[in-house]
């Protein structure tokens, strides 16, 4: 039995994987989790949501990813799911870093929203930069070759 869009398989599969230690290593921190989670969408709908919200991420980018036939838009879709891959990977870090040398909880509840973007920041934009070279390089070399689907 062929084994079609093994790309986006894999990319989703590792998404997930990732997703579930993410989860327990911020489970591990409970105590401190109203002070110090970062990610915005957790004032709002907390950690089911945010489990909810990726789950729909992996089926919308597995539809997507179908429905496409350009390869440009196919390539972004993968890219964008490892660059999420890899920020995910760097908080799962911080989280096991927390767990391991936890602040006391008088420490924790100072930390502002400003602190907790800062951070975020300082997560996030390193990882961006690959996926733009990434993207741009693969535009350009899609200029001057043909680049089909596998179906």
């Amino acid at each position: 039995m062929l084994w079609h869009n093994k790309g986006i398989k894999i990319s989703l599969s590792f998404f997930f994987v990732l997703l579930i230690v993410d989860f327990v290593s911020t489970i591990i921190n409970w105590e401190l989790l109203p002070f110090l989670e970062a990610n915005p969408v957790y004032r709002y709908v907390g950690l089911p949501g945010i489990f909810i919200i990726n789950l729909i991420i992996i089926g919308a980018a597995f539809w997507f990813y179908t429905k496409r036939k350009d390869p440009i838009t196919r390539f972004a879709v993968i890219n964008g799911i490892l660059i999420v891959c890899l920020i995910r990977f760097f908080v799962i870090i911080n989280n096991f870093r927390v767990w391991k040398n936890p602040p006391p909880l008088e420490i924790a509840m100072q930390v502002t929203d400003a602190m907790k973007q800062a951070q975020m920041i300082e997560i996030i934009a390193p990882a961006f930069l690959p996926y733009l070279v990434g993207y741009a390089a693969f535009w350009l070399f899609n200029l001057d070759h043909d680049i089909g689907v596998k179906v």
